[in-house]
């Protein structure tokens, strides 16, 4: 059993609960269940995993999972469950094929439906540090590909497509450098009908700095958030040691979310990083330059960088 509370200027207070059962039986089958709690989102997650017979690198997982979000100009509740085929490779790479049934119930802007989508999907991942919790090399890649039709008994037809790429490196003990960048796109005809949790929004502490969570979507008629159907951040940041485990830190961040057209958002700042015994802790201020309030934000938050 695991007890976790956390902080970030996204979400605000975060309870964490965990309850894993590492050996369900003698097959070795494991069950994990998860729950998060926040002002905005809540969800409940179980994973029940089946090791086949290398069973350090070959499995067979099983997840439902139910989600509500209130945020801004969205409310939603999901209800998810999924089966994936998982291996892990001498090379570090990961490959997982799934099948995931999502059904949603949302309002997003001035868009309300209930929507089911039955998603084969395939991802690739891999992750690499050196150096522990504040790692001084590493580098993350990850792509997923998801799609639906209603061929498969999915209400709207559609082609989803995420990716990660991050690196940190190291110049000996006291300069540190981080790269980040994200992108996705999702393909569809039937846009107003596909559910929030597909689409995309931009902004917030792990995005582009300087912006509300999630905050920077095309808007619709209303003027509210409508998502996107496109995204792409990136992240240029440098680090330079204090002393101890104390850095400092300087970074670019820029991106948008967008349907039809791309309108960069651009934001800079600084801010002072702590290797602390759980991880690291981010506190910067920011500055986003094309922001309406014209208004510099801080961000604090406690996690891996990649």
């Amino acid at each position: 059993m695991k007890i976790g509370l956390g902080y970030s200027t996204d979400i605000g207070p975060r309870l964490k609960l965990n309850w894993r059962k590492p050996w369900y039986n003698s097959r070795g089958h494991s069950l994990t269940t998860s729950l998060a709690i926040s002002q905005p989102e809540q969800t409940l997650t179980s994973t029940y995993k089946v090791p086949l017979e290398d069973v350090s690198r070959e499995y067979y997982q099983v997840q439902l999972g139910l989600k509500n979000t209130d945020q801004r100009d969205t409310a939603s509740f999901e209800a998810t469950t999924s089966v994936s085929r998982h291996w892990l490779y001498d090379t570090g790479w990961q490959r997982s094929i799934s099948l995931r049934w999502l059904h949603e119930n949302y309002t997003q802007g001035q868009d309300e439906d209930i929507v089911s989508v039955v998603l084969p999907g395939v991802n690739v991942t891999r992750t690499r540090t050196r150096g522990g919790l504040m790692p001084h090399w590493g580098d993350k890649q990850s792509l997923t590909l998801e799609a639906a039709d209603p061929a498969w008994l999915s209400d709207i037809s559609l082609l989803r497509l995420q990716g990660r790429s991050a690196w940190i490196r190291s110049l000996n003990k006291n300069h540190r450098g981080l790269f980040r960048v994200d992108g996705g796109a999702l393909i569809s005809e039937e846009f107003s009908e596909a559910p929030p949790s597909l689409r995309f929004f931009a902004g917030g502490d792990n995005s582009i700095r300087g912006y509300g969570y999630e905050t920077v979507s095309p808007v619709d008629d209303s003027g509210q958030l409508s998502g996107a159907r496109y995204m792409l951040t990136g992240t240029l940041e440098y680090q330079y040691r204090l002393g101890g485990n104390w850095w400092w830190a300087v970074f670019a961040d820029g991106g948008d979310a967008w349907t039809n057209h791309l309108s960069w958002k651009r934001a800079a700042g600084m801010g002072i990083r702590w290797s602390s015994p759980v991880g690291p802790i981010r506190l910067d201020v920011a500055h986003g330059f094309d922001n309406d309030d014209d208004d510099f934000r801080v961000h604090l938050t406690l996690g891996p960088e990649l």
